[in-house]
């Protein structure tokens, strides 16, 4: 929230060790806080599970609670919202990407071209 008492223009690892935090339910598959919080000391401090990142940005824009979500997301709802988006103060922030499709697609020519073009980009 941008009315958060302690966080305001950047944020360091140990001030993320006193928030409350709000993710996307680790147990969803493909949680997108999965990465972060699932056996890490980050989980300890979780006191809400959402189903999605739009109820967690909407909890954390009416409470003191944080988030850890995709920049062009909080970016795109801060004004409505009220929140601001920072960035985080690991080094190295990376996630893991998957691309799932059904086993009838494997011979479609258009399928088998994306997927292709797909590779190919992410390689680079």
């Amino acid at each position: 929230s941008n009315q958060h008492p302690r966080i305001k223009e950047s944020v360091t690892e140990e001030m993320l060790l006193n928030e409350h935090h709000s993710i996307v339910s680790l147990e969803d598959v493909g949680s997108f806080s999965a990465t972060y919080y699932k056996n890490t000391e980050l989980e300890d401090l979780i006191t809400y599970e959402g189903t999605d990142l739009n109820s967690v940005l909407n909890l954390v824009s009416k409470t003191y609670s944080v988030a850890i979500a995709p920049r062009w997301l909080v970016e795109s709802y801060s004004e409505q919202l009220n929140i601001k988006a920072i960035s985080l103060p690991w080094e190295k922030v990376e996630r893991p990407c998957y691309l799932i499709w059904h086993e009838s697609t494997a011979r479609d020519k258009g399928h088998l071209w994306m997927k292709n073009l797909l590779s190919e980009v992410c390689q680079n």
